[in-house]
């Protein structure tokens, strides 16, 4: 009796299970097919129409200011066509890895956060943990925010890593053929969730830290890029700009000669979808065309079998 109460209930065998198995038609597999060939049509023709409307220039300066390291060098702006406001001041970097494995998790989130850490804590900083870590000739990079201190030889630097130390330093100042400043806005360039549980100097930051964590730039360069290619948000410039005669001066501090990396500003303006996708709106574009050619085979499918149930039919009549 006790080995028949464990057997399980009729319907619960394994061949006597029920179960439903969706076996489409052809008619039914042309019916998905269509309805996403309409939606990624739709969508893609959409964001191509947006993203072309964008309006953007972009300028070289690293091989015209190769011999200005450490120096202003002024670049004077001709815009083909006018930029109106907002314009997005961005700048790119080619051939720069930000996503290689070691450099990806080359930070501390506790110092970050601005909670205690040790040695254990922030081993993915490793190559650069300790000050004694970095290269002499590198060491006065990582002089604290008062511009006196130093990190002692064993002392975990504040922050630590490889992402933090090649923070892009670069600044960028535009003028007007007036000579007026225009201001380029940076409150609002890194994203919301940013906020004080992922970025927050210690107390005396300034004495121990040789980085500002709730800076923006430095917020915005921790997300690191997918690609060889890095683009970051620089600043906002609330103001429509003809491009003729104006001049952006570039405190030019980086210099990417050593790995063949060039240096790039770009100008841009934005629509009501953000800035230019044209790779999403291409492959929407891709799929809503594969999508019709499996509309016309399921097609073909379609009459060809019934083609052969007419023949059949008549057949059977003769």
């Amino acid at each position: 009796m006790q080995e028949q109460s464990r057997k399980p209930k009729g319907g619960w065998r394994q061949l006597e299970f029920r179960y439903v198995m969706c076996i489409p038609t052809s008619l039914c597999a042309i019916c998905i097919f269509a309805v996403v060939f309409v939606i990624s049509l739709i969508l893609g023709a959409v964001l191509l129409s947006y993203s072309y409307q964008i309006v953007d220039y972009k300028a070289r300066y690293d091989d015209i200011c190769e011999d200005k390291i450490n120096k202003i060098c002024p670049i004077r702006l001709n815009f083909t066509d006018k930029l109106s406001k907002p314009v997005y001041l961005y700048f790119e970097l080619k051939n720069y890895f930000q996503n290689h494995r070691k450099y990806v998790k080359s930070y501390c989130q506790n110092q970050l956060a601005d909670k205690s850490y040790d040695s254990s804590s922030c081993q993915y900083c490793s190559p650069y943990l300790r000050a004694d870590d970095y290269p002499d000739d590198k060491r006065n990079k990582i002089t604290k925010l008062d511009g006196v201190s130093k990190f002692k030889d064993h002392d975990i630097v504040n922050p630590c890593g490889l992402i933090a130390f090649s923070l892009f330093r670069d600044k960028f100042y535009l003028i007007d053929k007036s000579g007026n400043n225009i201001t380029i806005e940076d409150n609002d360039i890194h994203w919301f969730t940013d906020d004080d549980s992922k970025y927050k100097n210690s107390d005396d930051y300034k004495q121990k830290q040789y980085k500002d964590f709730e800076d923006p730039h430095f917020k915005v360069w921790m997300r690191t890029s997918a690609t060889s290619t890095v683009r970051k948000l620089y600043g906002k410039i609330d103001k429509n700009l003809d491009g003729k005669d104006m001049w952006l001066n570039i405190s030019n501090y980086e210099d990417y000669s050593d790995f063949d990396g060039e240096k790039w500003v770009i100008f841009s303006t934005t629509t009501g979808i953000g800035g230019k996708n044209l790779v999403l709106g291409w492959s929407l574009i891709v799929i809503a065309i594969l999508s019709m050619v499996w509309i016309i085979a399921f097609s073909l499918i379609a009459y060809s079998k019934k083609s052969v149930d007419l023949e059949a039919e008549l057949k059977k009549l003769l």
